[in-house]
């Protein structure tokens, strides 16, 4: 009996140890993700359907050399699979991020080290993987996966591509980094918000008992973004997996429907608005970080140290009740000139308002409207605009106001003259708007260009080229 179930036992245990020898990559990755509690962003890039959708092989003077690249690149790594990703959340004291790793499967171990020697790279072999390391970079290569690490400064190189490589033999979890990894698209995000927090909050010095309270509140909280480039726009959906104990601590309100009503009338070009509940985010900072803000005046200077003397007992909330809407006004001149004007509404905390009230009789003469309804501050720098009414949103833009927190960029008929943008007024030319919209649940983002016929990446491309010419021709 015995002797069966030892057995038993070792089929068992080689059939799981075969199961993650032949795993797919991002099963591979997750197992990576979740052995490192320091990883805050993992995810991936398609580079093979976004150089296909930027069609590249027609790309002039460029697409042949791009094309017999990639071919030999396809002969070494399994370009059909993503390249995947992950960073770690902490920083360190001069703001430079913590280490930064990359993956991809490999079809062919010594073609890809001869590859990466014929182009200058010195390579050590060894048994298990072939390696190389010099400044802030350090890669391995095995017979299935190439390792790729990188930060500022780094040191031990060959450990941490050691210990990434058999971290990416452990489990893979049965959770949200699993199936965030599994997932298709251009580009892949997802955020780990125990990891991403906690490692921001280390440099506030957080009490034991409270990190341990925290870290309970955002464990299995995750954070997940899709990009995708298609005709005519590029789109980023996101969706936001919290803990019950997270939700309850969320500060969005319900929308912005009522700001917006305050807003006056007209067609703006451009606009954001939130209703935020600025008192839960100081109850937050309160409970957790309560030396937050002090830490924050000391970064902020002068400036930051009075307006927190403005705020009084209640923090932040008593400078702003996290309600705020803004948009853009003005129409093209003749000639091609762009004068803009602007609306605003912004709800003022108990500290704030006293200050902003003995401030309004001098403000007055440079505004066409500027008033106080309740502790909400509203003004218009024109009487063309100042009416209340109902503003006319651009197309595709229709939902601004509808979440608590959203924004939008009409670029139709925008004179971008007046932008420093140099030659990123060209680009800016060829879009027709921007939008995204956020609440508790998640958020949306759209960039549409005005050729809704290519895709957007293929539209990025010619302009690019098209650039390239001008610049030499101007040589």
């Amino acid at each position: 009996m015995k002797h069966i179930l030892f057995t038993l036992s070792a089929l068992f245990l080689l059939a799981a140890c075969s199961s993650n020898e032949n795993r797919a990559i991002n099963e591979d990755v997750a197992a990576f993700v979740e052995t490192n509690e320091k990883i805050a962003l993992f995810g991936s890039i398609n580079a093979k359907e976004i150089l296909n959708k930027a069609d590249y092989k027609n790309i002039d003077k460029a697409g042949k050399l791009i094309d017999k690249e990639l071919k030999t690149i396809q002969a070494i790594l399994n370009f059909d699979t993503p390249v995947y990703f992950a960073m770690e959340g902490t920083v360190d004291a001069n703001g430079n991020p913590g280490l930064i790793y990359a993956f991809a499967e490999v079809k062919d171990k010594e073609n890809l080290t001869k590859n990466l020697q014929q182009r200058g790279l010195s390579m050590e072999k060894g048994k298990t993987f072939n390696f190389h390391e010099s400044g802030d970079v350090a890669f391995a290569v095995t017979d299935k996966r190439a390792v790729f690490v990188t930060k500022r400064g780094l040191k031990d190189g060959k450990k941490l591509i050691e210990q990434a490589l058999k971290d990416l033999k452990e489990d893979a979890p049965e959770n949200k980094v699993t199936e965030i990894l599994g997932k298709k698209g251009d580009i892949i995000f997802g955020v780990d918000l125990e990891a991403s927090f906690l490692g921001s909050m280390k440099q506030l010095k957080m009490e034991a008992d409270k990190e341990t309270e925290l870290k309970e509140l955002l464990t299995d909280s995750y954070s997940q973004s899709i990009v995708s480039f298609e005709k005519g726009k590029v789109e980023m959906k996101t969706e936001n997996y919290l803990s019950e104990g997270l939700k309850k601590w969320m500060f969005f309100g319900n929308n912005s429907s009522k700001i917006l009503a305050d807003l006056g009338s007209g067609k703006p070009r451009a606009g954001i608005i939130m209703d935020l509940n600025m008192k839960k985010v100081q109850e937050f900072i309160n409970k957790f970080a309560p030396n937050a803000l002090g830490e924050l005046s000391k970064v902020g200077g002068g400036q930051a140290q009075m307006a927190l003397a403005f705020a009084g007992e209640e923090g932040l909330a008593g400078l702003w009740t996290g309600k705020m809407g803004f948009v853009m006004m003005g129409e093209v001149e003749e000639g091609g000139s762009f004068k803009p004007d602007f609306n605003f509404n912004v709800g003022l905390g108990k500290g704030a308002l006293s200050f902003v009230k003995g401030l309004m009789t001098s403000m007055k003469g440079n505004m066409a409207k500027l008033e106080l309804k309740g502790t909400n501050l509203v003004g218009a720098s024109s009487p063309l605009y100042a009416n209340k009414g109902k503003l006319i949103l651009p197309k595709g833009c229709e939902n601004f106001g509808k979440k608590p927190y959203s924004g939008f960029v009409n670029f139709n008929g925008l004179d971008m003259s007046g932008f420093d943008l140099e030659e990123g007024k060209a680009f800016a030319e060829m879009l027709d708007y921007a939008y995204f919209e956020m609440d508790m649940d998640g958020a949306y983002f759209i960039l549409k260009s005005k050729n809704a016929e290519q895709n957007i990446l293929k539209s990025l491309v010619d302009q690019v080229m098209k650039n390239m010419e001008i610049n030499t021709s101007n040589i």
